[in-house]
């Protein structure tokens, strides 16, 4: 151990070392959302001021363990030090394995084809990281991290949603819920996770979404033409490169109608301005297969919009693309 640990750390038994004991004896292979849920239930317990600040140190354990340690270990040795300092106090380190891989034990994985290029994006959406996706990924991962205010996605909702609109991948509804749309608002759900469908449709029962199993990538089996289209933050977890992601932007314009809009944000590549964490977070999400998008940039979103659109507008905010796409234009 660092002469740099405090000495609380040094008598610690549930450090970082014996964090990384315990995984290097029983190794677990661990989903993104294992990682999520440990990270939260510390952010929820200890409030988020905690959160922003555990970040720095997690993120920091992540790069210096990755050189060493699989993808999927060294975010979950990070995590697990976290939680065991942080929350499990002298409870066995087993509690953090289970916890870790409970989601995958209980079979709670979505029954998509593992063959499909697009299902480690996907597979993590699970009952687990739905119940606490709100706090990890709009609360944690887009303020803390990406460094993108979760009330401009509100705010785009309120301004793009039309009288039709399609969501593709609605994560939980939490933007619908929140932008709370004129009642009459006739909203499909689209996603390849049942699990999402169900979780998001129980959401917006009050609102009866219809709710259709599709992948983005293959053309959409859907009522349209639309007013409005979602694509929320999806981008990032398509199978790159940048411009095989132009075929889901083909596909959502196929269904809108002519003065239709489509929006939403993706997280950017490697190339963009990144703080330390969110760089270090990139690269595990990416090793890990939940994101790839090491290589897309604002330049090369706006040039599959425009593949696909009369008019675009991109605008960066912290390590995001936040973008709307309106009149499609007609297959050539």
């Amino acid at each position: 151990m660092s002469e740099g640990h405090s000495l609380a750390e040094r008598q610690n038994p549930w450090s970082e070392a014996a964090s990384i004991g315990v995984l290097t004896q029983h190794p677990v292979q661990v989903p993104a959302v294992g990682v999520a849920l440990q990270f939260v239930l510390a952010g929820v317990l200890e409030g988020e001021a905690r959160a922003r600040h555990e970040v720095f140190t997690v993120c920091d354990t992540i790069t210096a363990l990755g050189a060493a340690n699989a993808a999927t270990r060294a975010p979950m040795c990070a995590a697990s030090r976290w939680i065991s300092w942080s929350w499990f106090g002298s409870r066995r380190a087993s509690t953090v394995l289970t916890l870790s891989s409970s989601s995958r034990a209980h079979g709670m994985l979505p029954g998509m084809d593992k063959s499909d290029p697009s299902y480690k994006g996907q597979s993590g959406y699970n009952a687990a990281m739905l119940a606490i996706y709100d706090v990890w990924v709009l609360k944690f991962m887009t303020k803390a991290v990406w460094k993108v205010p979760v009330a401009q996605g509100v705010d785009r909702y309120r301004q793009h949603m039309g009288h039709r609109h399609l969501d593709v991948g609605p994560g939980t509804g939490y933007f619908i819920e929140k932008a709370d749309p004129p009642r009459d608002t006739e909203i499909t759900l689209l996603d390849p996770n049942q699990t999402v469908l169900r979780h998001v449709a129980k959401r917006l029962e009050e609102r009866h979404p219809i709710t259709v199993e599709a992948d983005v990538m293959k053309p959409l089996p859907v009522d349209g033409p639309f007013d409005s289209a979602a694509l929320s933050f999806v981008l990032h977890c398509l199978r790159g490169p940048e411009g095989n992601k132009a075929v889901a932007v083909r596909n959502i314009a196929d269904v809108l109608s002519p003065e239709g809009v489509l929006f939403g944000g993706t997280v950017l590549g490697l190339q963009s301005n990144h703080t330390k964490p969110a760089r270090a977070f990139l690269r595990a999400f990416n090793k890990q297969g939940a994101f790839d998008n090491v290589d897309d940039t604002a330049e090369g979103l706006r040039r599959i919009l425009e593949m696909s659109f009369s008019a675009v507008d991109v605008d960066v905010v912290g390590s995001a693309a936040l973008f709307a796409a309106a009149r499609p234009r007609s297959r050539s």
